[in-house]
């Protein structure tokens, strides 16, 4: 009696604890599954004005501005709520927005009013237009780290305006390639796409003078740099790929295969991914960049188009020129 009680005690016993450790992995394995249906999905959707093309964020992540190509408007949108605060207008056919580094105004380049809106983010309203050289046709817009200039790519004039901040008046302009659209810079230099003639222009910004030009897919678009400013990254509209280029050889060193029509990209602050909008192919790569390799497709609106990533890299937004929307991205 006995040994049979001490057998079927410690039977129990055994079985107890086999219970409580199947208990304790089902409940690592659901948390895990959390963890991985939470990264690399659409928790949120925002209505635009008609035709977004391209989004920035303030310095604080606290605010998204979005330029409304087709209703020459840049929507303001407080991104605790994902809901439209303003509805800023600016010139004809806004294309792409900056905001620059101190967080006190927004640069819109206005492609089809030749012009650059300053938009005062303090109270939401222009404050100043500036207007660029006759026949200019401006895309891409990016703001130096010591806010001293802003630069303006210019398709209409093969070169890059040059804007002296804060009075706002132009300086000479960099040549480029042909019909010039993506801009990133460098401590020491611009590194802009060319789209007819499939290459990037590295430019000196202390004399303007050209440095390399360097071959890359077809149709390169946008651009963009890791925050270490080693590696470079070119979206090839035709090619369907990314070329990554080594700053320090200005080689292009990988070429990553992407979705269809790839339009920008952004790489978040760690680092450790880089996020390419699909145009035709109305979703979002993930590129794991150690390995150079796409690792997610995330699906969006219709022909997503510029994006941006938060400092912490915990979201990534998108902007859908078909759909009127911007897609918010858990990543």
């Amino acid at each position: 009696m006995t040994v049979d009680h001490l057998t079927r005690g410690n039977t129990v016993r055994v079985l107890s604890i086999f219970i409580a450790l199947v208990v304790l992995m089902a409940a690592t394995l659901t948390v895990g599954l959390q963890g991985i249906v939470g990264a690399d999905t659409v928790t949120g959707t925002i209505s635009t004005g008609t035709n977004p093309l391209d989004v920035a964020l303030n310095p604080a992540g606290t605010y998204a501005y979005v330029a409304n190509f087709g209703s020459n408007t840049v929507s303001v949108i407080q991104l605790s709520t994902n809901t439209v605060v303003a509805t800023v207008p600016v010139g004809t056919n806004p294309c792409r927005v900056v905001v620059d580094p101190a967080g006190v105004d927004a640069y819109v380049a206005n492609s089809g009013s030749t012009t650059v809106s300053v938009i005062q983010l303090s109270t939401n309203t222009v404050v100043k237009t500036i207007v660029l050289p006759a026949g200019s046709n401006p895309e891409q817009i990016v703001v130096n780290s010591s806010n001293t200039d802003a630069y303006v790519v210019d398709r209409g004039t093969n070169s890059v305006s040059v804007i002296a901040l804060p009075g706002d008046t132009l300086g000479t302009p960099l040549a480029t390639g042909n019909t010039p659209e993506g801009i990133v810079l460098t401590s020491t230099d611009a590194y802009v796409t060319n789209r007819n003639d499939n290459t990037v222009s590295v430019i000196q910004l202390s004399n303007g003078s050209l440095v390399a030009t360097i071959p890359v897919g077809t149709l390169p678009t946008r651009i963009a740099a890791n925050a270490a400013g080693t590696d470079i990254y070119v979206t090839n509209n035709t090619s369907n790929t990314v070329s990554v280029i080594q700053v320090s050889t200005n080689t292009v060193v990988a070429t990553i295969p992407v979705g269809t029509t790839p339009d920008a990209v952004v790489v978040n602050s760690a680092g450790t991914d880089a996020f390419v909008s699909n145009a035709y192919g109305n979703n979002v790569s993930v590129i794991q960049l150690s390995t150079n390799t796409v690792v997610a497709t995330i699906p969006v609106g219709a022909a997503p188009e510029g994006i941006t990533v938060n400092s912490a890299g915990t979201f990534v937004y998108v902007v859908n020129f078909s759909s009127n929307t911007v897609s918010v991205i858990q990543s």
